[in-house]
């Protein structure tokens, strides 16, 4: 989610951060209907940023007064956008990113987007489906650390070793001699039909 928090009055111009939502994974609640993984991490000195801490607990009692999980909260910190976005007519460079994991079901999902769509210090957010069945969530951590490295892949994604041989061209191998002469031959007996043709 991306977040505009209000400085404090009479200090100048506003000060911007924006917070990162990257949300979902399905699996079954305690009402047997499928509920989504969201992460909408905020964890750190929520006494310096006010609004982001209220924005991260708006978002989890909507999920928990649904009968939803939260499962962590990681603050991603505050950084620069990959560009300017532009919301309610003031231009965002930096914004605070944070992410909230959740399960909930999507009458809960469609009552947070709405809610999240309404708040005028929040400039985007965004919900990820991190699995269909519960097998494929049951190991997701609550936290999402930010960076490369085992702990930021997915669990169904693995991601290729440094043992594993390169292989991006299997159609440029080379051709066995075998294969390679079986082709002159036939390549010759066409150019030789050709050849009979034109006389």
């Amino acid at each position: 989610m991306l977040i505009q928090c209000a400085g404090p009055a009479g200090q100048g111009p506003r000060s911007q951060r924006v917070c990162r939502r990257l949300p979902t994974t399905r699996s079954p609640n305690s009402h047997d209907t499928t509920a989504p993984l969201h992460r909408l991490p905020d964890r750190g000195h929520f006494s310096l940023i006010p609004d982001v801490c209220r924005i991260a607990k708006t978002a989890g009692s909507i999920i928990l007064n649904s009968g939803g999980v939260v499962r962590g909260v990681t603050n991603w910190g505050v950084f620069q956008l990959p560009k300017p976005f532009r919301k309610h007519q003031v231009t965002h460079y930096t914004g605070h990113h944070f992410l909230l994991r959740f399960d909930a079901s999507p009458r809960s999902q469609h009552a947070l987007r709405r809610t999240m769509g309404l708040d005028p210090r929040l400039i985007r957010y965004s919900v990820v489906k991190l699995g269909d069945k519960l097998e494929d969530i049951v190991d997701v951590p609550g936290v999402a650390p930010w960076g490369s490295g085992e702990a930021t892949h997915s669990s169904k994604v693995q991601p290729p070793t440094a043992d594993d041989p390169l292989d991006k061209f299997p159609a440029m191998r080379p051709v066995p001699e075998a294969d390679r002469q079986r082709n002159e031959g036939s390549l010759k007996d066409i150019m030789g039909l050709l050849n009979r043709d034109d006389k």
